[in-house]
């Protein structure tokens, strides 16, 4: 990777391009001390095995903005750690794992991500007990996200009662295109894309002051957004977002996804979506495409045909063409203009 820095210093880059680089855990950075800034920068196809932009591990800040992401990950992960039986390819553009008391990405551009665009993440070992690892302070504002698998993912897993939570959690103002389209179409697990994806786990993402406000949130392979949590806060409130003011386009029959504290099944995008996503807030508007609208063309386009072609065949040497060596550009031109007189 070209830049690693392993101190407890402050560290800022600016104005770099980090292009095509390889790694086994992280791609292009990975900074672990805190405070870190990464402002006007370029990643363009870099790949390793864990983070392929932008990493920084454990507890701390990270600032990253004014930056563009593009062509991100792909690598294999060694599947038999987690008991499956098929390859996931990873690849996040901007990646915290583990606590955080400060993480803010804004006015960035993210575009063919094959994991998430921006995630928060940590599954707190049981060794730990009782040990915090909270997620504090995390902004994604002013951002686009563009065939993302995930346009952000989040998940802060916290067994065996550790009072973990994130809190004060804002995704705001962001414009959320296509999850799951492009260079996620490679992946095995088809079924999971979204723009706002936490995985659904009886003990995780317990989160308090958390808003999801003003983002459009337009198309997807599978769900347009998934918050999940089981875990209630020491006062009892929930730890769902609020949803407010964001403008949901989808195709109608479409999923619209889950926003639950229990394992329940996924809601359809259709006229009842607004009322639902307005139960957990209010001023959100669901625009509802035509089911014919496809692959990310928000307008009704009739099915394209196959093109069928006549069982003929045209060999050049029947027009004068020798194994010899000898140029056969005649022969060339006069089998291509008997095919076309003949209908292809």
């Amino acid at each position: 990777m070209p830049f690693y820095d392993s101190t407890a210093s402050k560290v800022t880059i600016r104005n770099c391009t980090f292009a095509r680089n390889r790694g086994v855990a992280y791609g292009a950075i990975y900074a672990n001390s805190s405070g870190a800034t990464v402002t006007n920068c370029l990643f363009t196809g870099n790949r390793s095995l864990r983070t392929d932009a932008v990493n920084r591990d454990y507890n701390g800040d990270l600032t990253v903005r004014n930056c563009a992401f593009e062509w991100i990950g792909g690598s294999i992960q060694a599947e038999a750690i987690f008991g499956r039986d098929y390859p996931t390819r990873l690849g996040n553009g901007v990646e915290i794992y583990g606590g955080c008391d400060g993480f803010t990405v804004s006015n960035c551009c993210f575009r063919e991500v094959y994991d998430a665009g921006v995630t928060q993440q940590y599954n707190i070992p049981e060794k730990k007990g009782m040990e915090r690892c909270d997620q504090k302070h995390v902004r994604y504002v002013d951002n686009v996200f563009e065939r993302c698998n995930y346009s952000v993912e989040y998940f802060l897993t916290a067994k065996n009662g550790n009072p973990s939570l994130m809190e004060d959690f804002r995704i705001e103002d962001n414009i959320m295109l296509d999850a799951g389209y492009g260079f996620a179409e490679q992946r095995p697990d088809r079924d999971q894309a979204a723009h706002i994806k936490a995985w659904y786990c009886g003990e995780r993402n317990r989160a308090k002051d958390y808003v999801i406000r003003r983002n459009a949130i337009c198309l997807s392979i599978d769900m347009l957004t998934q918050t999940c949590s089981a875990l209630r806060n020491a006062d009892g409130s929930s730890s769902l977002p609020r949803y407010e003011d964001n403008v949901f386009v989808g195709r109608e029959g479409d999923c619209l996804g889950e926003i639950t504290d229990t394992a329940k099944p996924r809601v359809t995008y259709d006229a009842a979506a607004e009322a639902f996503v307005n139960s957990f807030g209010s001023g959100n508007r669901c625009l509802i495409l035509p089911r014919s609208a496809r692959g990310g063309i928000p307008f009704d386009m009739p099915a394209l045909k196959a093109p069928v072609f006549p069982a003929r065949d045209f060999s050049i040497a029947d027009f004068g063409a020798k194994a010899d060596g000898s140029k056969c550009t005649a022969a060339f031109a006069q089998a291509m203009d008997a095919c076309a007189k003949a209908g292809g």
